[in-house]
């Protein structure tokens, strides 16, 4: 079933001229790799996916979102077991690529400020500044819960 029929193609074209990160529909061959979530009994097909890369993409895709009059599923590490993550014919907002790390030498922290943000990707940016992240339980998992 297709529901770009319900986004006029005007506002879709307008949406990706402007956005920064990814707005992927049925007919991207990326479509069916970006709706998947960790519950592999999940099988939704949200209208369209909107992957963002910065705080004014997230703005952009609820704007159009509101506009379009579709419902909205957040996606953030995809480990959520209800899959609440993804919607049926609503804008799915892929935030899993909001992965910025911070470190700061001089007091020796290190801040993961979006909620993409893994531990492997802190591990990878704590050894860069030889410095020791914790233990690896879930190394995939994001920081910003399930």
């Amino acid at each position: 079933m297709r529901y770009m029929t319900q986004v006029l193609r005007s506002a879709l074209d307008e949406l990706r001229g402007t956005f920064t990160g990814q707005v992927i529909t049925q007919e991207d061959s990326a479509y069916d790799t970006a709706r998947v979530v960790w519950n592999a009994e999940i099988d939704r097909h949200p209208a369209m996916i909107a992957r963002c890369l910065n705080p004014t993409d997230v703005s952009a895709a609820i704007i159009f979102a509101r506009q379009q009059r579709l419902e909205i599923s957040v996606r953030g590490g995809a480990h959520n077991m209800s899959g609440s993550a993804v919607d049926d014919a609503g804008l799915m907002i892929d935030l899993s690529q909001l992965r910025e790390v911070r470190v700061d030498l001089a007091g020796r922290r290190a801040q993961a400020s979006y909620i993409g943000a893994d531990y492997d990707g802190l591990i990878a940016v704590l050894e860069d500044f030889v410095l020791r992240g914790g233990k690896r339980l879930r190394p995939a998992f994001a920081y910003w819960g399930y």
